[in-house]
């Protein structure tokens, strides 16, 4: 019987025990399902609102997107008001980490609604011109011990009969080259361990 040596099993210890840790989310009530915006801070035109469907046809009983989003998002410029709404959050991070930051975004009624996202320097518009929600994920860097994350609803917005809906915003650090490394050199040797046997 072969006998692995004592860095492949402690390798293979630190692969089995990443395996199983879930990313953990960053972002507090990312999902709303409070039924509030707290703690996100909050100004303009938005409010949470439940049992909006995934269709976006109207307000009523039911789940988001058949239960996978809950029963409440956030939405913007509801009552055809301004679209002048800002929702932020601050969290912490580790300058130099790799973020993923990933939400769903879509509209009421169809038509076409956007939101910019600003979080540590990165910069972009999402954009959904259907009455389904979008999936939508970028990759940032923190720059310093907290990172704030923003999102603001676009002032040339439609707002007749037509929100714009948030839901399930998450933040999760990415693995780190070395662990990754790490990861791969335990893969290695236990396929090697195999092939000796």
């Amino acid at each position: 019987m072969f006998n692995a040596p004592r860095s492949l099993m402690l390798a293979a210890a630190l692969l089995a025990g990443s395996a199983q840790a879930a990313p953990v989310n960053l972002v507090a009530n990312g999902g709303f399902e409070t039924g509030q915006t707290s703690p996100w801070t909050t100004s303009g035109n938005v409010n949470v609102a439940s049992s909006v469907f995934a269709d976006g046809s109207y307000f009523g009983a039911g789940p988001l997107n058949g239960g996978r989003l809950g029963f409440y998002a956030l939405v913007f410029n509801a009552g055809d008001t301004t679209p002048n709404a800002v929702v932020s959050q601050t969290f912490s991070t580790v300058a130099g980490q790799l973020y993923a930051l990933s939400f769903d975004f879509g509209v009421t009624w169809g038509g076409d609604q956007s939101v910019t996202v600003d979080v540590a320097g990165l910069n972009r518009v999402a954009h959904s011109t259907n009455t389904a929600f979008d999936h939508f994920s970028y990759t940032f860097a923190a720059v310093s011990d907290t990172t704030t994350l923003t999102f603001k609803d676009v002032s040339t917005n439609s707002t007749i009969s037509q929100d714009g809906l948030l839901d399930n915003v998450s933040v999760t650090a990415l693995p780190e080259p070395a662990s990754l490394a790490l990861v791969g050199l335990a893969l290695a040797g236990v396929a090697g361990v195999r092939r000796r046997r």
